[in-house]
């Protein structure tokens, strides 16, 4: 899934034919490589939803045989492929959930069951900031150095966490809090009705697939793969 705050270097590395269909628009994908797909569309004067429609078009068409699978990269490319993708889908669906939400809390005749939907995604927003703040300061950058040379790979000092295993078992840990907020959401969405509660779980159970995925591909991916590495290394020594 692309988004129009992407960069187009990272539009373009995601999807092989991504340059020939921004070509097409006239878009310069080397020239506006920096820029994200919002800028370059303006520049053009150009509708970034066209534009978003024909690579998400050609995204289904290389699905399954084209497209890589994230559980066949490296240790290095797999934490590039959860921050730029997953990270980067929830940092920007995040806040417009929120904001959806806000108005209804304050005017709707189910104010209650908003305000309680506001305060989960608020936490649920703060949770995640914290979350992704030790992985992408402490842990990834570990697993990055395990992958390059797992005999020099070390947390860096001023870490609160001693090893893999017990950042790894912390980060777990969060991720079943995670669910439990996303549980509730869910659970208090049931009792709404109207457009705007089909509107925002629309968006909504596409954060939630996306944060399940994210979370699959670290839980039984990345981290058994990272603690594997570690140990085999100590083996070795």
């Amino acid at each position: 899934m692309f988004t129009a705050t992407q960069p187009i270097r990272d539009i373009v590395a995601e999807l092989s034919s991504a340059g020939a269909i921004l070509a097409r628009f006239e878009i310069d994908s080397r020239r506006h490589a920096d820029e994200n797909l919002e800028q370059a569309c303006s520049a053009a004067q150009l509708s970034v939803e066209q534009v978003l429609e024909k690579l998400e078009d050609a995204a289904l068409r290389e699905e399954g045989a084209a497209r890589p699978d994230p559980t066949q990269f490296t240790l290095t490319r797999l934490i590039q492929y959860i921050v730029r993708v997953h990270h980067r889908y929830l940092r920007e669906q995040l806040p417009r959930l929120i904001a959806m939400v806000r108005p209804a809390a304050q005017n709707s005749a189910q104010a209650a069951a908003w305000r309680r939907i506001s305060a989960l995604l608020e936490a649920l927003r703060d949770v995640m900031a914290q979350h992704f703040e030790k992985e992408e300061q402490v842990l990834f950058p570990y697993i990055a150095q395990i992958d390059d040379d797992p005999h020099l790979a070390c947390l860096p000092p001023d870490s609160s966490f001693r090893s893999m295993t017990e950042t790894v078992f912390v980060m777990a840990q969060e991720h079943e809090s995670i669910d439990r907020v996303l549980n509730e959401i869910e659970r208090v969405l049931t009792q709404l009705e109207g457009a705007a509660s089909r509107d925002f779980a629309e968006g909504f159970r596409a954060l939630k697939n996306d944060i399940d995925a994210h979370v699959h591909l670290e839980d039984y991916c990345l981290f058994p793969r990272a603690i594997r590495t570690e140990s085999a290394a100590d083996i070795r020594g």
